[in-house]
């Protein structure tokens, strides 16, 4: 029995130690992106005029800083900002003269919100869900030329809100902090993108069109340094700030007696 109370306070320490509540810190993160080819698909194609044009959505990366703070020892809240790097490759078949490409990437930048639900594995092992929110800013539409084929990609809008979400799990050390690896999906509210191809050859020139919906799936490689619990302020410490209101306040009703 007393081996039993030693074992579960021990447990009880080691969690407590690592546990999130109070917390905020500071980690880096890298994400490959892979194209959702679940809910957009990844490579679209359309014919204009028998010639044959396809959009074929590529690996990209992204990487960056998050801050987190946590609220309870199972909740905590997460923002940051990450560059981001799409990248695409258009192909152009035509079966009489030609046959070639050309690829481009946008670059933009996100800002996180999420919220983090956490579920305890082991003594130092967490699971955790996140549903939120991330601000995608563009900063400049994306144009390339060749002989034969002029594209230009325009962004809809600087800034666009999207759905993220999150699953993942964690290592956290007592002294070394995190180790993560986790999946994300990442779906903006509306299209990003409106993509134009033009291509000249020496009898005609025809355009095709497409839409980039920006979606995408991530696998997340994070390391958030280690942080002590924030100290919580005492009762005395806010003391102060309580009685210099309370005496302005005496000081202003003072005052306007006097002028009377």
């Amino acid at each position: 029995m007393k081996k039993a109370i030693l074992l579960f306070f021990s447990c009880y320490l080691a969690t407590s130690l690592i546990a999130q509540e109070r917390v905020l810190t500071f980690g880096l993160q890298f994400k490959p992106l892979f194209a959702d080819d679940i809910i957009v698909d990844r490579v679209v194609s359309q014919t204009v005029n028998n010639i044959d044009y396809t959009l074929n959505t590529k690996t990209g990366f992204s990487f960056g800083g998050v801050i987190r703070r946590g609220i309870t020892d199972k909740i905590s809240f997460e923002t940051g900002i990450n560059y981001v790097s799409r990248k695409f490759d258009i192909g152009l078949d035509d079966p009489d003269t030609f046959t070639g490409g050309a690829d481009f990437t946008i670059v933009g930048y996100e800002i996180p919100l999420l919220a983090l639900v956490y579920v305890q594995l082991d003594q130092q092992i967490f699971m955790n869900a996140a549903l939120g929110a991330s601000l995608d800013f563009f900063p400049s539409d994306v144009f390339t030329r060749s002989e034969e084929i002029y594209h230009i990609s325009n962004r809809r809008s600087w800034v666009m809100p999207s759905l993220l979400a999150n699953l993942g799990w964690e290592y956290r050390t007592k002294k070394m902090g995190y180790w993560y690896l986790g999946a994300s999906f990442h779906r903006p509210f509306s299209n990003i993108y409106f993509t134009g191809v033009r291509y000249t050859s020496s009898s005609e020139t025809t355009d095709a069109f497409f839409e980039l919906s920006g979606s995408y799936i991530t696998l997340d490689l994070r390391y958030f340094f280690h942080e002590d619990p924030l100290k919580k302020k005492s009762k005395e410490a806010s003391q102060p700030k309580k009685d210099v209101k309370y005496y302005r306040k005496l000081q202003k009703e003072r005052d306007k007696a006097n002028k009377k």
